[in-house]
């Protein structure tokens, strides 16, 4: 006598199908956007009016303009634009050196600082260094390389190295025309 276990070859082909079928219906899908409501002035949620966005400034103006906005929903804004050393010129303004680690650190000293002082937290960064407007040549590609990727790698590092809360999580949203 013998014993056979398993599916016949008609089981199995009707199994197969059934499995290509499932994996194809996996390949299509249909994004879904969750709606809600424009923010009014005034309309700020309770949890972010102790909180403010840090905006690294590119030199096209974006993020400028994207940080007016904001100020006019009620959204307080801390400025970062690129420069070649340290300074605080202004309460709400910074500026850095993409090239010093070191600027990158005193920035988010001064900011862990000025979180402990005021009971305010960063709510979000917005990386607008990578805009470049074109191509760039290998010159430009160095430079993108620095206020790009290496800016990122920075931020992180920083907030890594200097976070209270090794936990708190922040939104880093990268604009960018790559």
């Amino acid at each position: 006598t013998s014993v056979q276990f398993g599916l016949s070859t008609a089981d199995a082909r009707t199994r197969d199908k059934e499995q290509i079928n499932d994996i194809q219906t996996d390949w299509f899908y249909l994004p879904t956007w969750k709606r809600s409501v424009a923010a009014v002035e005034g309309q700020i949620p309770r949890e972010e009016k102790r909180t403010f966005w840090l905006v690294f400034q590119d030199s096209y103006q974006l993020g400028a303009l994207l940080e007016k906005q904001m100020q006019s929903l009620g959204y307080k804004t801390v400025s970062v634009t690129a420069g070649t050393s340290y300074d605080h010129p202004e309460e709400q303004i910074y500026v850095i050196n993409p090239r010093q680690w070191a600027d990158y650190r005193r920035l988010f000293q001064e900011l862990v600082s000025r979180q402990c002082t005021r009971d305010t937290t960063i709510l979000g960064i917005l990386h607008f260094w990578t805009l470049s407007g074109d191509n760039p040549g290998e010159e430009e590609f160095e430079q993108q390389q620095i206020s790009g990727f290496f800016s990122l790698i920075n931020i992180i590092r920083a907030i890594r190295t200097l976070a209270a809360d090794p936990i708190q999580q922040y939104r880093l949203i990268v604009v960018s025309d790559h």
